[in-house]
């Protein structure tokens, strides 16, 4: 009975170790599975936070870089506009001078002095064409062939009017003024399309 007593005992024991055995190594199991769950997630939204930062990279780079273009299309049209104004206004001015020149005799002080200011506002001409045919040439570049050619015939119509100017042929600024109106109207509306600018 004792040898039977300690098989029971024996039975019980290793039942009770195989139990308790049993279900540490199934707990054991269970957090080792858990632990690599954790990993996998970690390394899945690691792999997801790194593509995220990526499009985010893509998306803030094109943006930079619209934005960038569209401030060049920006400097450019305001550029072809202020110099197409300067070279405008050189003209006026030209006429006025060349006018001025045919009143006055040869070796006069008011002579000599328009003289001057007719060179100053020639260099003023030069400057501002300069100008606006760089710009042109950066819009053939940047910017849509509305403005190119709304550029181009604004260059045209103020060559010809220069050269009316020079003759101190311009007697009615009234009506130049509505010319350079009709002239720039094109410009103003390929830059406001070009620019995304309504006009509402």
């Amino acid at each position: 009975m004792q040898t039977a007593f300690a098989y029971w005992l024996l039975t019980v024991l290793s039942a009770g170790i195989a139990a308790f055995v049993g279900a540490y190594l199934k707990q054991k199991a269970q957090n080792l599975a858990t632990h690599e769950d954790i990993q996998n997630l970690v390394q899945q939204v690691e792999a997801t936070t790194a593509a995220t930062k990526a499009i985010e990279g893509r998306i803030s780079d094109e943006f930079w870089n619209k934005q960038r273009v569209w401030e060049m299309k920006r400097d450019i049209s305001l550029g072809l506009l202020a110099n197409a104004r300067l070279m405008q206004e050189a003209i006026s001015e030209l006429n006025v001078r060349v006018n001025m020149l045919e009143r006055y005799q040869e070796g006069t002080v008011e002579r000599r002095e328009t003289m001057r200011q007719k060179l100053e506002i020639l260099e003023k001409w030069n400057s501002a064409s300069n100008s606006f045919h760089s710009r042109r040439n950066e819009a053939s570049i940047f910017c849509s062939r509305d403005v190119v050619y709304a550029a181009a015939n604004i260059s045209t119509n103020l060559i010809e009017w220069y050269d009316i100017a020079l003759t101190g042929k311009i007697t009615d600024f009234g009506q130049l003024g509505k010319n350079w109106q009709v002239t720039l109207q094109p410009l103003y509306a390929a830059i406001q399309k070009e620019l995304g600018i309504s006009n509402s």
